[in-house]
């Protein structure tokens, strides 16, 4: 499971891969998105993640200039639960301090801190050394 996602313009604002041996699928999303595009992405993923173990997502929002605000209640309210619902149980925010990513973070664990075991990191390489540690047996 690997895709990229263009704008009109044919800049990439996502890229999607699954790492088989974490059962983890990696979302990393770049420039500004619009609330169109992270259906669009999620709703691809969702789709995929039907024919695979899944028990993580990991959002990397380390190079995103947007805030996601008109986003966030359907992400939550709609996605989140039919993730759960295919296995997921952890969501790893990539995001560096003080950024747009940073402010999405906090947005999120708010919302899915009851859903989701939500775990939050400054950077991608945390965030891989974390998961290395977690998955220990085979998911």
């Amino acid at each position: 499971m690997e895709r990229e996602f263009e704008n009109e313009f044919g800049k990439t604002f996502s890229k999607v891969s699954y790492l088989h041996d974490f059962c983890t699928v990696v979302v990393e999303w770049h420039g500004y998105t619009t609330n169109q595009q992270i259906e669009q992405v999620t709703n691809w993923i969702e789709e995929q993640a039907r024919f695979m173990p899944c028990t993580s997502i990991m959002n990397d929002c380390s190079k995103i200039i947007s805030v996601w605000a008109d986003s966030l209640q359907w992400f939550s309210r709609n996605w989140m639960p039919k993730m759960q619902g295919i296995g997921v149980t952890n969501f790893i925010h990539v995001a560096k301090p003080n950024t747009f990513g940073d402010k999405i973070g906090k947005s999120l664990r708010s919302i899915l801190d009851s859903q989701v075991r939500f775990h939050t990191f400054g950077n991608k390489k945390e965030a891989m050394e974390w998961l290395e540690n977690y998955n220990t047996t085979s998911c």
